[in-house]
C-alpha cells in the first residue's frame, strides 16, 4: 500500500504568511536605499562562474543588485563577494579561498578593498526549496546590509572572510 504524507491547506497557507512576514521585513527596512552594492555571488572558481537561477533575485530582495560574470571575470567590479560552493560548507569553501584571492579580477575589487568577502554554507542553505530559501534570503540581507538584519545565521550560515587588506571607512 502506498501512503503519502500530506500538508493540510491550511498548513501551508499558515507557513506561506510566515515567508511573505520575512519577506516584507527585508523589503521595508530597505525601501529607502537608493544606492545597490554589486553582489558577485561566486558558485564556480575556475573559471570564476556566479551563481544564477534564484540567487540573483534573492540578491536584489535583500538589497543588492547581483553581478553576472563572463569568460575571465566579473561584468564589473563587485562590491561584495559572496563564496558559495555549491554542496560545501564553510571549512570547505575556505580550504579553496585561494583560487579566489589569485583571480586577476579580484585584486582591485571594491570588496578586497573593503573587506567586504563572504564565505556562505552551500551543504545547508542556497540549494534548498521552500523555507530554506527564506532563511538564504536573511543570510543574504545580513550579508548585504552590515549591521542593519540580525536574523542569527552570522557564523552558522555565512562567515565574513578577513583578507588582512586595509578598510576604507
Amino acid at each position: 500500500m502506498l501512503r503519502r504524507n500530506f500538508i493540510a491547506a491550511r498548513d501551508l497557507e499558515a507557513e506561506l504568511e510566515q515567508w511573505q512576514e520575512r519577506i516584507d521585513i527585508i523589503r521595508h527596512k530597505l525601501k529607502f536605499i537608493r544606492q545597490l552594492p554589486g553582489v558577485a555571488c561566486i558558485e564556480q572558481l575556475n573559471p570564476p562562474g556566479t551563481a544564477g537561477g534564484r540567487i540573483p533575485a534573492l540578491v536584489e530582495i535583500a538589497g543588492g543588485t547581483a553581478i553576472a560574470s563572463e569568460e575571465n571575470g566579473l561584468l564589473f567590479p563587485p562590491d561584495i563577494v559572496i563564496l558559495m560552493l555549491p554542496g560545501k560548507s564553510i571549512e570547505e569553501s575556505l580550504r579553496e579561498i585561494g583560487s579566489l584571492l589569485e583571480q586577476p579580477w579580484f585584486a582591485e575589487s571594491p570588496a578586497l578593498k573593503n573587506n567586504r568577502i563572504y564565505v556562505t554554507d552551500c551543504r545547508e542553505y542556497f540549494q534548498l526549496p521552500g523555507p530554506g530559501m527564506i532563511d538564504s534570503l536573511e543570510i543574504l540581507a545580513e550579508i548585504i546590509n552590515a549591521g542593519d538584519f540580525h536574523f542569527g545565521f552570522e557564523g552558522l550560515g555565512w562567515i565574513k572572510f578577513e583578507s588582512g587588506s586595509p578598510k576604507n571607512g
